[in-house]
């Protein structure tokens, strides 16, 4: 089944507008992003585990699972069944459909990490190659139904035809993404630079408006990120649905 084209727009800005169509699931996803950020904290203290950064980062990573496993991709799911209404995705069936791929979809995505990920390990180009072919076919799971295999094929047809107009936007993407990461980590450094390499210990991060501030930006630009992506996936379908013209024979 294919997707009806939407019309193209600047993914960036449109991830905002995102933002803006359902504003109360937007503000209650900000807000379990939020609190689930700082769920690692209090993990922490129950295991007591010391201010040990790596099981610091693992235990955050384990909080706001939740969020990238269920939440975000439901949240994508209603918005695409909104914009677009394909019949691999209707309006009126959504949530149905949601919750027979959810978790395929979540299992695409960890293995195209993977995949990506070994590929990095031997060499950046491998891995940055598999990210950008394989990249949308975990979307095309959760929308659109397809397999693996199928989505995998569509996702590697798609991206060998027309990366250099999607690579840069996700690049423009990232980078925003990465300059707000890199502004509230830099307001940290110099807050509790006090505390040395190691930083502040759990309670401190629970409790200080600083880091709930920083929790809040990341899981708005997270939700960002992910609109804009999904405007992403989105222009890449029109652009594979577009005929293709056949160049003009050249006159005698």
């Amino acid at each position: 089944m294919t997707a009806t084209p939407r019309p193209r727009s600047n993914p960036l800005v449109e991830g905002f507008q995102f933002l803006g169509r359902r504003p109360w699931w937007t503000l209650g996803l900000v807000a379990l992003g939020t609190l689930l950020s700082q769920l690692g904290p209090v993990l922490e203290l129950l295991a007591k585990s010391g201010n040990n950064p790596l099981i610091a980062l693992a235990l955050a990573w384990v909080a706001v699972m939740p969020m990238e496993l269920y939440f975000i991709p439901r949240w994508i799911s209603r918005l695409d069944a909104d914009l677009v209404d394909d019949p691999s995705n209707p309006a009126a069936k959504w949530p149905e459909l949601f919750d027979q791929r959810w978790l395929r979809a979540f299992g695409a995505s960890l293995l195209v990490q993977v995949m990506g990920g070994i590929g990095m390990l031997f060499l950046i180009i491998p891995g940055v190659i598999i990210l950008t072919l394989l990249g949308f076919a975990p979307i095309r799971v959760l929308l659109r139904g397809d397999s693996m295999g199928d989505a995998a094929r569509w996702s590697a047809r798609a991206m060998a035809r027309h990366w250099p107009p999607i690579v840069q936007i996700a690049l423009a993407i990232l980078l925003v993404a990465f300059a707000g990461t890199l502004a509230a980590s830099l307001a940290q450094n110099a807050v509790f630079a006090r505390f040395g390499t190691a930083g502040p210990d759990a309670w401190t991060r629970l409790k200080h408006p600083l880091i709930w501030s920083s929790q809040l930006l990341g899981s708005v630009t997270l939700l960002w990120v992910s609109a804009s992506f999904l405007s992403l996936y989105h222009r890449l379908e029109s652009l594979v649905a577009a005929p293709v013209v056949p160049p003009q024979s050249l006159p005698k």
